[in-house]
């Protein structure tokens, strides 16, 4: 029968000998071929990194061969006219590509090597793990603040905050686009580039803290300031400084106002022209009331003051009318006010910074911090301030008004927590709180709903004037909408008549109704009635 079958063309199944005989070779074949393709593939990723290396470094050289870099956000923008933007400079090996400041070159780095003078070296940080304690970074993820002990740029995130602490005698630099930074090495060198809207120099060397950018408020304690010609200080405040503290300009200019202390513990240069500002302390309503007039009187300010600090808790029974600039510092006190505005801008090219100081209204207070209609030249600062007890708009820009807002590090709650009309400005919000609360009697026509960031049309049919081409940068903050009586409380919402707004959403953080925040903003959160609106969220555009 077997025979039979064999000459018919079948034939049994293979045997145990046989299938051990075949896995065998296959085993061999896989042994000798697996690593070879591995090799293979790695080779491959090693030719790619070197090549990607050899392109880099010549778009770099071609780039500066009139003027060496002095930040990695020169050297990448150098080296992006060539093609090779940062999402391109991840190499396939298990390898770093850092940028010797010193030569003017890339480099592959193995990882957990060890590396000579690190403080000569910049690394791109993708995520907070990629943050290196002895290696500078180049942020390209936003981030609300940074312990750091080497050099941070922040690339082009905006409103980081870092403080930097260190005994090393060698030179960092920083890079910002405002937020705040404070220094404390009392052995270093620091040089800062870019915008910030507060520097402490808690510590540093003589002469080795050099301004090559822009700072709205710079507080010297102990070390040497040194203002480089690009350099520029709105508010240097000496009043704090230590006996050894210096300071040294660029230019005459480089400073707009200049808050020194009683004692004289900086010797001033003699070419410096920057105004003289008057700190006044301020601890009872009484004393408030002296420097601010009283409710609908114009010119309002009967003091000279231009920094007022705040030495106690106070009530006033009345609204802030500040017609000229100030500092508002509050020590960490609180005003309580019944006023039906807490804080009123109400003549133009003024400049109000807040700091330091909460403000709580009552149930006749609707506003918070107000720009009066038709101001222009509008300039407010807040940092570390808390404005609650709001029953309408906490931030509110009125109609025809020309301002620059920049917020940090606060928390406003009200109806509307940044209501803004009028047209064609900016509003940078990081590491902030905004609340909306919706607690108005419920409308089942819509009429109470609102939202917490509100781009704003005129809804009150006396001007054809609405919110448009405002630019509004929020960054490393959570955004709340509450409602306590049936109404739609939105996070973020274009009115009818809101044109061509810009909003960039970046690393923030939204909840509905007390739910868990979350990083993803979906429809039903937000509302846009008005035409050529756009969301920027985390880079994906929202209509």
């Amino acid at each position: 029968m077997r025979k039979n079958e064999q000459r018919n063309g079948r034939r049994a199944a293979f045997t145990v000998v046989e299938l051990v005989i075949v896995i065998a070779i296959i085993a061999i074949l896989a042994a000798v071929l697996i690593p070879t393709f591995a090799q293979i593939a790695r080779r491959a990723d090693e030719s790619a990194d070197t090549q990607l290396l050899r392109g880099l470094n010549l778009a770099l050289a071609a780039s500066s061969a009139t003027e060496k870099p002095k930040t990695m956000h020169d050297v990448l923008r150098a080296v992006a006219e060539n093609g090779y933007n940062v999402d391109k400079l991840t190499p396939r090996t298990e390898r770093d590509i850092l940028w010797n400041s010193e030569k003017n070159e890339f480099l592959l780095h193995d990882r957990g090597a060890a590396i000579e003078n690190p403080h000569l070296f910049w690394k791109i940080a993708k995520t907070a793990e990629d943050l290196d304690t002895d290696l500078n970074c180049y942020l390209t993820f936003p981030i609300g603040n940074i312990a750091a002990r080497a050099g941070i740029d922040a690339g082009e995130q905006i409103g980081t905050n870092i403080v930097y602490t260190a005994t090393a005698s060698h030179t960092v630099l920083f890079r910002t686009n405002g937020g705040t930074l404070t220094v404390n090495n009392p052995n270093g060198s620091v040089e800062h580039y870019g915008s910030a809207e507060l520097v402490t120099v808690t510590a540093v060397s003589p002469a080795s803290y050099h301004e090559y950018g822009s700072v709205e408020y710079l507080d010297l304690i102990r070390g040497g300031l040194k203002i480089e010609q690009s350099g520029r200080v709105a508010l240097l405040d000496t009043s704090h400084a230590e006996e050894g503290a210096s300071l040294s300009l660029g230019k005459t200019d480089a400073v707009g106002s200049l808050l020194a202390g009683e004692g004289g513990a900086v010797r001033l240069p003699e070419d410096l022209t920057a105004e003289r500002a008057k700190k006044v302390t301020v601890g009872t309503a009484e004393e408030w009331k002296a420097l601010f007039s009283a409710e609908g009187e114009v010119g309002n300010r009967e003091s000279d003051a231009d920094y007022i600090l705040l030495s106690a808790d106070i009530t006033l029974d009345q609204p802030i009318f500040v017609g000229r600039s100030v500092v508002i510092d509050g020590g960490g006190h609180t005003i309580t006010t019944s006023a039906s505005r807490m804080l009123r801008v109400n003549q133009p090219n003024v400049t109000l910074s807040l700091k330091n100081l909460t403000v709580t209204g009552g149930k006749k207070t609707e506003r918070g911090v107000q720009v009066d209609g038709g101001i222009t030249g509008a300039v407010l600062r807040m940092d570390r301030v808390v404005l609650q007890g709001i029953t309408y708009y906490g931030i509110n820009i009125c109609n025809g008004v020309g301002v620059d807002i920049t917020m940090e590090n606060s928390t406003v709650t009200a109806w509307g927590a940044l209501n803004l009309w009028s047209a064609d400005y900016a509003v940078r919000v990081y590491n902030c709180t905004l609340n909306g609360v919706n607690d108005k009697g419920y409308n089942a026509a819509g009429w109470n709903d609102f939202a917490t960031v509100v781009l704003e049309g005129d809804t009150t049919g006396k001007t054809t004037d609405h919110s448009s081409v405002i630019d509004v940068s929020i960054a490393n903050s959570t955004i709340t909408a509450t409602q306590t009586t049936g109404n739609k409380q939105s996070l973020i919402g274009f009115n009818t008549g809101a044109t061509g707004n810009n909003l960039k959403l970046s690393g923030c953080l939204f909840s509905t109704d007390g739910a868990e925040p979350t990083a993803e903003l979906s429809e039903g959160q937000y509302y846009n009635s008005g035409r050529g609106n756009q969301i920027d969220l985390n880079g994906k555009i929202l209509r």
